[in-house]
């Protein structure tokens, strides 16, 4: 029986979002706080603890040994993938406006940069 637990990554296993899902690439600004699902930009102690960043370089991690044998076409593929597994688990890609002190959405483009 499959796990369908968005926090749960089994080692090894690749976890994709269905390749029917839509996701729109509409700009969320002002954002006052980051959900523990979302994925935040940037570097340092505090994004590294970020559960949402957390799971997402587990997701990474779980699917690096496979990423290393791919074709470059495939590696895009797989990170368009792991881009909407994180989505689809509820996740936004968010940065830090320094002038607002708020968080943005950083878009699915952003998101597969990261990846």
């Amino acid at each position: 029986m499959a796990d369908n637990n968005p926090n749960h990554y089994p080692a090894g296993a690749l976890i994709v979002a269905n390749q029917d899902n839509q996701y729109s690439n509409k700009p969320n600004i002002g954002i006052p706080k980051p959900l523990d699902t979302d994925v935040i930009n940037g570097r340092g102690g505090g994004v590294l603890r970020h559960p949402g960043n957390k799971r997402f370089r587990k997701l990474v991690q779980a699917n690096k040994e496979f990423y290393a044998t791919c074709s470059k076409s495939e590696k895009m593929k797989m990170s368009e993938r792991i881009v909407e597994t994180m989505l689809q688990a509820g996740a936004r890609f968010l940065a830090l406006d320094d002038e607002t002190n708020t968080w943005f959405d950083i878009g699915e483009k952003k998101a597969l940069e990261k990846t």
